[in-house]
């Protein structure tokens, strides 16, 4: 890198390679400052418990599956984990819910960082996977480069998210007070019917007039 960098007379020089995500694609950036430094010996440690096979990641997937631990639910149903499982279950026509608004949001983020401002669809769009997934990307290395080499689309992106976000939480709101069953406080016309019931029920130990 250094060598072509010095070709090319680009001290910011850098290379980059196409990573599917879903069902696009994003752009890898290696840049030749974030090569600097020294980088030690690194070697793999291996394990028997490691799942290397099909099988062996299939079966840890079904433990997963069949744990009561509610943390290791969440690293199942997360949206980012659902092109993995349902790799690891090898059953690629499966529907899996919350996938293709997972491949809906990545594409939607390659059109702000491309400048498009992207409204959300309100009635269509799972709100909160879509959030999940802005947010995930933005935490991303891919995100983090994007909020320094592309400023505008990536705040594009943000402002996308908090639509999200927003919209979620209005399809969260609780019930106004004196809606639900359990809880209704007595209205006037039932306070006037306990009173006369009461007015017309005479003092204790005599029969009602």
């Amino acid at each position: 890198m250094k060598g072509l960098a010095q070709k090319v007379q680009d001290p910011m020089y850098a290379e980059n390679f196409v990573k599917r995500d879903g069902e696009t694609y994003t752009n890898v950036w290696i840049r030749l400052e974030d090569m600097s430094g020294q980088v030690g010996e690194a070697e793999a440690e291996t394990s028997d418990r490691f799942p290397v096979s099909w099988e062996q990641q299939r079966g840890l997937l079904f433990e997963i599956l069949q744990s009561p631990n509610p943390v290791l639910a969440q690293v199942v149903t997360n949206p980012e984990n659902i092109t993995a499982v349902r790799d690891i279950l090898g059953i690629y026509k499966l529907k899996i819910p919350g996938e293709q608004d997972r491949d809906k949001q990545l594409y939607e983020i390659s059109q702000m960082l491309a400048g498009m401002p992207v409204m959300i669809d309100q009635f269509v769009d799972n709100h909160m996977v879509h959030w999940q997934v802005t947010s995930s990307w933005a935490n991303s290395h891919t995100g983090r480069d994007a909020k320094v080499a592309n400023p505008q689309g990536y705040q594009l992106v943000m402002q996308h998210a908090m639509m999200h976000y927003m919209a979620a939480l209005s399809m969260q709101q609780p019930a106004q007070p004196g809606q639900t069953g359990g809880n209704q406080q007595e209205g006037p016309a039932e306070k006037q019917g306990s009173s006369e019931k009461s007015s017309t029920g005479g003092s204790k130990g005599e029969p009602p007039k």
